[in-house]
């Protein structure tokens, strides 16, 4: 008998080894979670024995199925390692299955089928140290953290020998949103950039609940590389992204926050983000948000373009300072020559809300006549921005979403332009007659404000409903659905009757609002525009596949059955058929290839999850759990500055008694540390609602 000292971390022990011990052996078989075999992956495999240098640690390479075999052991706990490099470069390129649980993998069923031990790993758990990351990764000492959960890279260890360990490893990926830079309209990327201008209006590092999930940091660099799951809180609402997975080289690696109201010179109050991976860029605008904005909005005075836009023609004054405030048109500033930087050569997709919206026209204005970006334009509930004289000029392409009834898409007052230059031209110029006659010459005119793009218009309509078995009084229900209907394929009507009728009711000039618009203020959030295209879009993939369980469709059936609630056929059956025509158009309102395909099957399948909600309970928890260490960060703070505060001694009304008060900033502060305190209390109280 000899001993063997034996070491874990340098500290070595006794272990009396038998020659004619029995000796075991051990399989570990390397996996992607499509099934396919990692091969060719070098290996080393270590024990107490091999530590103490009493034996040679065993080395070799995964055979042609990916089983790594390692024979004459003793019975000793066995750890494995693999070369960091290849495996990266290799589990880069294997893609990711479409269930993100692992209990539906093909790979654990058929592994505990034939009796095998089963293990879901990601490289980290294998590597033997951190691989070199393209684009590089800074933070060494913090690898990315799902596919790095162990930075000390320990290995895998066993104990079990005679026996084979099936790795289903997890490729090296990240996700990417899935878009398409198309003339086209195209409802997928209708519904990703809602989401982006949902996410624009949390700040960089925490959103508007006072947490980090949902931010704009978290978005992209924790969301994007997590594999969990699909990525699926913007801000602080919940909507799974449409999203394939991509090489981790390929991820985005820059996502830029400009906030105006944070500069020294305080040029305003403008928000957006643009974010970029090797290929595209997203451009977000934020909408209104803040007196500043509110202001901004108010100012509607038309002025000329030319030192924004290589074109003649006017602007809405208020929109255009909230866009020169972030010094994206000063060729020579700091934020020009980084945004010029990281979407170079790429596809850019803007987007915007509201007031986000006009942002994000103006700034595509500028990049298409003075930047040679290739760019994609979507908008949702913006108001006029340009002249007619300006939007007749832009050729790009620019889908813009209304919902029915939207009040900020009918300002400002298309004359109020024209009003204005007539007035201050009648009032200081003095013009002759011939001109003030040109400037109020019927049909559009250059000065009027005018909408630009093609018009997506959601547009709800009342039908009745018979309920056999009420009383007379009672019979008819009144019902509604809303409809979507995309100006750019009214085409897709094959009844030319119908198709006429449909041109009749959006006639309006250069496709703006439809010509019998009324407005309300509660159908501008942007949380409604994007839960709608959330709504159409999982209903067009289930009628894509004559899945006719959805409550959407249903719906619809319904409406096809019975009558408009007021009449009006004439007016309300053609935008039905209309709606109807869009199944015509899947392959240009989704996706054919198989990135798309993959993508939407994986978000349809957290669809059903979820029961259509996006809301998991384990986002449920870490949000709860979140919002609790910040409640109590927030009180420590408010207990601090108000021991640091001024205060005076004042006396109770009606009473002798004295107290002090905070005065001055501090009290300010306070006041303000004590609304983010109630608003988290109601936050958590709404998240604990929902368990």
């Amino acid at each position: 008998m000899t001993q063997h000292r034996t070491s874990i971390m340098e500290e070595c022990k006794i272990v009396a080894v038998n020659p004619n011990q029995k000796r075991y052996w051990v399989e570990f078989q390397l996996l992607d979670e499509q099934g396919e075999p990692v091969a060719n992956m070098p290996y080393r495999a270590v024990n107490d024995a091999t530590r103490c240098n009493h034996i040679e640690e065993y080395t070799g390479q995964s055979d042609a199925s990916g089983v790594i075999r390692v024979e004459d052991l003793h019975r000793l706990d066995l750890t494995l390692f693999i070369s960091a490099q290849p495996l990266a470069d290799e589990m880069e390129q294997r893609k990711l299955r479409v269930s993100r649980d692992v209990n539906q993998s093909k790979v654990k069923a058929k592994a505990q089928q034939e009796s095998y031990e089963y293990h879901y790993v990601r490289i980290g758990e294998l590597c033997d140290k951190l691989p070199n990351i393209t684009p590089a990764w800074k933070d060494k000492k913090n690898p990315p953290k799902y596919h790095f959960p162990d930075s000390a890279f320990s290995g895998f260890t066993v104990k079990k020998l005679d026996c084979r360990h099936v790795l289903e490893v997890c490729p090296f990926r990240a996700w990417s949103p899935w878009l398409k830079h198309t003339q086209e309209y195209n409802l997928v990327n209708a519904y990703n950039l809602s989401l982006m201008a949902i996410l624009v209006y949390a700040d960089n590092q925490k959103n508007e609940e006072l947490i980090t999930h949902g931010s704009v940091q978290d978005f992209f660099f924790t969301q994007l590389l997590d594999l969990k799951q699909l990525p699926n809180k913007v801000n602080s609402q919940y909507f799974p992204l449409v999203a394939h997975d991509v090489p981790f080289s390929q991820r985005y690696t820059r996502a830029e926050f400009i906030d105006t109201s944070k500069n020294r010179e305080s040029r305003g109050d403008t928000q957006m983000f643009y974010a970029s991976n090797q290929t595209e860029a997203i451009v977000a605008w934020r909408g209104t948000a803040g007196g500043a904005d509110i202001a901004s909005d108010a100012n509607g005075v038309p002025v000329n373009t030319l030192d924004i836009i290589d074109l003649s023609g006017n602007v809405h004054n208020g929109f255009k300072n909230a866009f020169i405030a972030t010094e994206l048109n000063v060729t020579d500033s700091e934020s020009y020559k980084a945004f010029s930087t990281a979407l170079s050569g790429k596809k850019v997709y803007l987007c915007g809300h509201s007031l986000g919206g006009a942002l994000a026209l103006i700034h595509s204005a500028y990049i298409k006549t003075r930047m040679d970006f290739e760019i994609l334009l979507y908008t949702y509930g913006m108001p006029r921005a340009f002249t007619h004289s300006i939007t007749e000029k832009l050729t790009f392409p620019h889908y813009r979403h209304v919902n029915n009834r939207d009040t900020i898409t009918s300002v400002p007052w298309p004359g109020l332009g024209r009003i204005y230059y007539t007035e201050l031209i009648k009032l200081a110029l003095k013009v002759s007659s011939p001109v003030l006659t040109t400037l109020d010459s019927s049909g559009v005119k250059p000065l009027d404000y005018s909408h630009h793009g093609h018009l997506v218009h959601f547009k709800s309509v009342d039908f009745q409903m018979y309920i056999k078995g009420r009383p007379a009084t009672k019979s008819w229900v009144g019902q509604e659905i809303k409809l979507m209907l995309p100006l750019s394929l009214a085409g897709g009507v094959d009844n030319a009757k119908i198709h006429q009728d449909i041109l009749e009711l959006y006639q309006a000039e250069g496709q703006d609002n439809p010509t019998d618009f009324k407005v309300a203020p509660t159908d501008h959030s942007s949380t409604n525009y994007a839960n709608y295209l959330y709504t159409r879009l999982t209903a067009l993939i289930c009628e894509k596949y004559s899945d006719q369980n959805n409550a959407w469709l249903q719906q619809r059936a319904k409406a096809e059955s019975y009558k408009p609630f007021y009449g009006g056929e004439a007016a309300w059956h053609p935008l039905l058929v209309w709606d109807e025509s869009l199944i015509k158009y899947q392959s240009t309102l989704l996706g054919t290839d198989d990135s798309y395909l993959m993508a939407e099957q994986r978000f349809m399948a957290q669809y059903y999850a979820t029961a259509g909600s996006g809301l998991s309970k384990q986002d449920l928890d870490r949000d709860i759990t979140e919002s609790q260490q910040e409640l109590l960060e927030q009180k420590q703070k408010y207990a601090t500055t108000y021991n640091n505060t001024e205060k005076q001694v004042r006396t109770i009304y009606n009473s002798t008694n004295k107290v002090e008060v905070p005065v001055g900033e501090g009290k300010k502060l306070l006041d303000e540390i004590s609304g983010d305190i109630t608003s988290i209390e109601s936050n958590i109280s709404k998240l604990q609602g929902n368990i």
